[in-house]
């Protein structure tokens, strides 16, 4: 950070399912594999979250504060954390809805 702080910085490719199919599972072992993605990232800790889509962590909104000054932009503690609650709700959802489709 400005300050000399030293931050943990963590890049998270994804965690959607990119049009797989959870039920059935695109390849065995799928819905696993997402569930303990989900339960590591819990246990990351990082300061910093980015990822290769803008949107996940609201790129422009940063860059502008970084351009208006504000040298801790990018630092937000929380946030990865926030992501991979919201990521593992919605893989729940469409688990649940691809499973209530199939019966």
């Amino acid at each position: 950070g400005d300050d000399g702080a030293l931050h943990h910085v963590f890049f998270h490719c994804s965690s959607t399912t990119g049009g797989q199919t959870l039920a059935p599972e695109s390849y065995p072992g799928m819905v696993a594999a997402y569930r303990a993605t989900f339960a590591y990232l819990r246990a990351v800790p990082a300061d910093v979250f980015l990822a290769p889509h803008a949107n996940f962590f609201d790129l422009q909104g940063k860059r502008a504060r970084q351009m208006a000054g504000d040298a801790n932009a990018f630092v937000n503690p929380g946030e990865l954390q926030k992501f991979n609650a919201q990521s593992e709700q919605e893989f729940n959802a469409e688990l649940a809805r691809e499973q209530a489709a199939r019966n």
